[in-house]
């Protein structure tokens, strides 16, 4: 009997960009993305090239092929003179690649996975990756330390009849629907509004996003962004717009685990997933491990004195030293 043949899923597409600062951790993330996918998808990935440096693009893709039998990785070097002139406040001008994307990802990919390069991922991406985008433009998750909207959203928001009190979700974590994006405009109209207000915004590329698409996004499941640094600062986060939010994934911080504020390679990091962060940039094989360990162990010890540290001070209300 002639068994009927099973077209294998869709490849997923990673998208990903940085300069040389952020390039140890751009590897953090897509390693750890690539390494809890099933060894049979499909994927590519596709970094935005924002001055990482030959040696470290040669780096990154040796350590990303050990990391999967199955994914290519293909590097682009997006022009950057859109972006003179734009604040890209305490971040780099790298952070507005991901509003370039659908200038280097080719027609015949319907969506990409765009992801932060301050990410551990610690489980498999496939079922956010397959399931319907109904039709909008983006998926992202709401930003969990979502306060009032500064007042030039608030003035944009008002002139696209949309009320200050809508959700604001981040971008670090975005779900893109290219053909929707194209045909909306999304990229476009975010750069009309950074051309005007980009020296007044706190997170330039995050605020214009968000104004370009305003109610037109989706909500994903809160795992998928989870925002080690905030979490807990908004009492209720809105539910996702299709199915129910996995809250024993959250509680386990199992998904995608976003470092917002504060970075596990930082001495001064008090906060969750700094072991399991260090254990994945060992490893990428970048550095000789007698030396990288005993070095992680200094700085992990570091960090949970501080963590201790922090503690104490809270506990017995003493003042904290001044820098």
């Amino acid at each position: 009997m002639i068994r009927p043949t099973v077209a294998p899923p869709e490849p997923l597409c990673l998208v990903a960009g940085a300069d040389a600062t952020y390039a140890l951790p751009l590897a953090v993330t897509l390693h750890s993305a690539l390494r809890h996918l099933n060894r049979d998808r499909a994927v590519e990935v596709i970094i935005a090239d924002g001055g990482l440096g030959n040696q470290n693009r040669d780096r990154i893709v040796a350590t990303l092929r050990r990391a999967h039998p199955k994914a290519t990785i293909l590097f682009v070097t997006p022009s950057m003179e859109r972006l003179a002139g734009l604040n890209s406040g305490i971040y780099s001008p790298s952070s507005y690649l991901r509003l370039l994307t659908p200038e280097f990802v080719g027609a015949h990919q319907q969506r990409v996975l765009y992801l932060d390069s301050d990410i551990l991922v610690t489980d498999d991406l496939a079922p956010l990756w397959d399931f319907d985008m109904a039709g909008l433009p983006l998926w992202a998750v709401q930003n969990f330390s979502d306060g009032s909207h500064g007042r030039a959203l608030r003035k944009a928001l008002a002139e696209r009849g949309q009320s200050d009190d809508c959700l604001y979700f981040n971008s670090g974590v975005l779900l893109i629907n290219l053909p929707v994006w194209r045909a909306e405009a999304v990229s476009e109209r975010a750069f009309a509004f950074l051309d005007h207000h980009s020296q007044t915004l706190s997170f330039p590329d995050q605020d214009a996003l968000n104004i370009a698409v305003a109610a037109r996004w989706g909500q994903l499941d809160p795992r998928w962004n989870i925002q080690i640094s905030n979490l807990g600062i908004v009492p209720r986060l809105a539910p996702p717009s299709q199915g129910a939010a996995d809250a024993a994934a959250m509680r386990a911080l199992r998904g995608i685990c976003h470092f917002t504020v504060a970075k596990p390679w930082q001495r001064a990091y008090t906060g969750k997933l700094a072991a399991a962060w260090q254990a994945e940039a060992l490893r990428l094989g970048w550095q000789n491990p007698l030396v990288a360990l005993p070095e992680t162990l200094r700085l992990l010890l570091r960090q949970a004195l501080s963590r201790n540290c922090t503690r104490l001070h809270r506990r017995i209300g003493w003042p904290k030293a001044q820098a």
